[in-house]
């Protein structure tokens, strides 16, 4: 069996010349060496009394909330927060695929990975599995999962949808939507779209004070730090 498996020709300088997997690989390693010592970052990483590396920016752990619009650098690179440019290293982890006793192992290996933020979808099915029926209990916390994340000093970003994919029954949108015979889905149609306010009404109650619905909003948890939404 050959080592090196031949990828592809192509023509170069009017010669074709073979190209191996193990140059291609060789080739990409050096892009991402390249673009991490030559890419600015404004991260600065600084320590917590329990010795754990902040991701967030130095004198994050001691910062207080105070309201502030989170804005786009003029280049369009990186965000402003509080008036200095941020920029967001973000990692998935749903809180409703893992169990909560692991929230805070799993938080900490994301924050540990040099990221300073964590995002998770919300699955609507999961947390209206009846109309007007709400859950927010045990796997289906998100109000501890988001304390856990601000807890270690991570932002979080929700995106509650409704419409989530995330490879989710549905893609969260609750299966008895679909005894409206009438019911068109991700649509402006009346009964759906008072689903979704309802769906949001409550979860917004649960995140805390009701943030203005937009692409990109950014609000405040009581006692909390950062937290984002980001919608369907």
């Amino acid at each position: 069996m050959q080592s090196m498996i031949r990828w592809r020709v192509y023509r170069a300088g009017g010669r074709m010349r073979t190209v191996t997997k193990m140059q291609i690989m060789a080739a990409v390693l050096v892009g991402f060496f390249l673009g991490y010592v030559l890419l600015p970052s404004t991260i600065s990483f600084s320590t917590d009394e329990a010795g754990q590396g902040d991701p967030v920016g130095k004198g994050f752990y001691n910062a207080k909330p105070r309201a502030a619009a989170i804005q786009i650098s003029p280049d369009g690179r990186e965000f402003i927060v509080e008036g200095r440019a941020k920029r967001i290293l973000s990692g998935a982890i749903h809180y409703f695929r893992v169990v909560p006793d692991y929230w805070d192992d799993r938080l900490r290996k994301l924050r540990a990975s040099g990221l300073n933020t964590v995002e998770t979808y919300v699955p609507w099915n999961a947390h209206e599995p009846v109309p007007g029926v709400f859950d927010f209990t045990g796997i289906l916390d998100v109000a501890e999962f988001i304390k856990t994340a601000q807890h270690l000093g991570l932002h979080v970003i929700v995106r509650p949808g409704p419409y989530i994919c995330a490879e989710w029954e549905m893609g969260g949108l609750p299966a008895w939507l679909l005894h409206d015979p009438n019911m068109v889905l991700r649509s402006n149609y009346a009964p759906y779209t008072k689903a979704v306010s309802r769906y949001f009404t409550r979860l917004f109650k649960v995140l805390g004070p009701t943030p203005e619905l937009v692409r990109w909003t950014h609000h405040w948890v009581p006692g909390g730090e950062r937290v984002w939404l980001l919608d369907e």
